[in-house]
């Protein structure tokens, strides 16, 4: 394994080892993305090239400069963002969840990302969902009058830009 800066990874496999013939006398390098893994795309990150084992270190060097490094660093980017861009997702839903606890007053958390409030004899009861771009997705039980005042504040909010 080869480690690079700023979180390049490269596996390393003699050909020689290998049950196929083909590949004995050549040296199989192969991207790795660690942890940041997770967020390749179906067809992202299975970068690999082989190069003759008779090749000195600095041709092989120059080998894997030219031809995996590139789309291996444009990758590592593009992971790095996605990686950002979740980490944001998550604490902004830790957020709506923490304000939904507040003004829900009794409330039992439940997974990562939902809450459930209330019981049968309340006026209002259910759950919620805290979705990754920051809606937040409803089920609950109201009785009829409650029901009225709650259609009343919805209607008020549909069609008019509240963000």
């Amino acid at each position: 394994m080869l480690h690079g800066p700023v979180g390049q990874c490269l596996n390393l496999a003699h050909g020689d080892d290998s049950h196929r013939r083909s590949e004995h006398g050549r040296n199989q390098i192969t991207t790795d993305y660690g942890d940041l893994d997770q967020y390749l795309a179906v067809a992202e990150g299975h970068q690999q090239i082989t190069v003759a084992a008779t090749r000195t270190p600095t041709e092989i060097a120059a080998d894997i400069s030219r031809r995996l490094l590139p789309e291996h660093e444009t990758l590592l980017a593009s992971c790095r963002e996605r990686a950002h861009r979740d980490d944001l997702a998550r604490i902004r839903r830790s957020q709506v969840l923490t304000d939904m606890c507040k003004r829900l007053v009794s409330v039992t958390p439940f997974g990562e990302d939902r809450l459930r409030f209330g019981s049968f004899d309340d006026p209002v009861s259910g759950e919620l969902r805290v979705r990754a771009g920051g809606t937040v997705e409803w089920k609950f039980t109201a009785d009829s009058d409650l029901a009225l005042e709650l259609a009343t504040v919805i209607g008020r909010h549909r069609g008019s830009s509240t963000r």
